[in-house]
Order: structure tokens, then sequence, then C-alpha cells
């Protein structure tokens, strides 16, 4: 399962983010349908690149004597994420070869280890480091001079409230389409009834998409 032409470019990655990347993209091939021989093993090259460069991160991470910041904490709930189930129950490792599927998944299983024996490092730290990181957060944040929403503000020729309402509906679905609820704990079917999307749907500008995973949670 080499590529060497993705192990470069994936070479450079060193951002945990790519660990939603990682789920997102095993989710989307359980939704395809059945794949040719050249599709399964492209799929299967490009999961196991993407498995190796986290791995690399979370083992720096691991083994790294620097007192490390809340950004490096899991940023998807660690109750799933540190469960080899969560990424083995998928259709990929199914389709797979079986040479390509068993390895495949020791890597898998690798990079759970890694991260819960990095969840564990943060989580040792305390909470006074967490609340001086985001403390320290915040003030940066503060002094920058323009975020997106500023960009945003000055480029409007004539500001209506339709128009912050557009704004808001439509930051709102990128955050969602982003795949942040999958990380989240468990809904009550009250909490589900409570979420009105089609007012969300209504406010956004035309061709501008909520994405149906993010619409079903």
């Amino acid at each position: 399962m080499n590529n060497n032409k993705n192990k470069d470019s994936l070479g450079k990655v060193k951002k945990l983010a790519y660990i939603v990347t990682l789920d997102n993209m095993l989710k989307s091939y359980d939704e395809l349908n059945k794949q040719d021989v050249d599709g399964i093993a492209k799929c299967g090259c490009s999961v196991s690149d993407l498995t190796d460069a986290i791995c690399v991160k979370l083992t720096n991470l691991v083994n790294s004597e620097r007192t490390l910041t809340c950004r490096n904490v899991l940023i998807a709930n660690y109750d799933t994420m540190t469960a080899p189930q969560y990424w083995l129950n998928h259709k990929l490792f199914a389709d797979l070869p079986k040479a390509d599927s068993v390895a495949l998944k020791k890597k898998v299983r690798q990079m759970v280890d890694l991260m819960a024996e990095l969840a564990m490092k943060i989580f040792q730290l305390g909470e006074s480091h967490s609340e001086a990181f985001f403390k320290k957060l915040m003030k940066s944040y503060e002094a920058c001079q323009k975020t997106p929403y500023d960009i945003w503000k000055s480029r409007q020729l004539r500001l209506t409230m339709k128009k912050y309402k557009q704004y808001q509906a439509e930051l709102t679905a990128d955050i969602l389409n982003l795949g942040i609820m999958d990380y989240d704990d468990e809904p009550t079917d009250e909490e589900i009834a409570a979420v009105r999307l089609d007012l969300l749907k209504s406010e956004m500008s035309r061709g501008k998409v909520l994405s149906i995973a993010s619409s079903t949670n």
C-alpha cells in the first residue's frame, strides 16, 4: 500500500486536525456504492498515508519534553476516538485485500494507543495550565486588527438585520459542515427536536449548503 506521491505531501502534515479528516474519509467511503479494485486501493493508500502522518505527529507529542498546551488536546471525543472499533467498523477494511486490511488495522490500533497516551499526558497537566493557555489565546485574539467578521463587514455597502442573520446562519453552517457535532455527546430526543435546521437554511444565501451529515445530527 505504498504511494510515494501521497507520502511526500502528507509527510509535511503536522496537524492533529487530520484526525478529523481521516474520520470523515472513512465515513464517506461507507456511503459510496461498490468500488472497483483501483478505487479501493487508492482509498486504502490515502487512509494508510494519513494514518502514518497522524502517528508521526502523535509520537512526537508523546515523546516531547516540552510542556504541552491545550491546543494539543485531542480534538475529538475521547471516548470514541480512543476506541479501536470506532475506527475499524468501516466498509473499507472489509473491501481491502486481507493482507492490506490487516496491515492498515495495525496502524489504526497504533494511532488509537498513541491518542490515549497523549490524552493522559495532557490531562495530568491540570486545570490551571488549561486556564492559563486559554487566557493567553484570548489576549492574542483580541490583539488581532482584522477578523473575518471585520473583513466581511467592511465589504457590505449597507448593513441590514437580514444580512447579519444571513452571516450568522452561514457561519453556523460552515461549522456544522466541518462535522463538529460528530464528536459531541449523544443528544437526547428533546434536544434534537428543539433544533430548527429549517430556520437556519431559510436564512442562508442561494447556493450555500448545509451538508446532510450535519443536518441529521
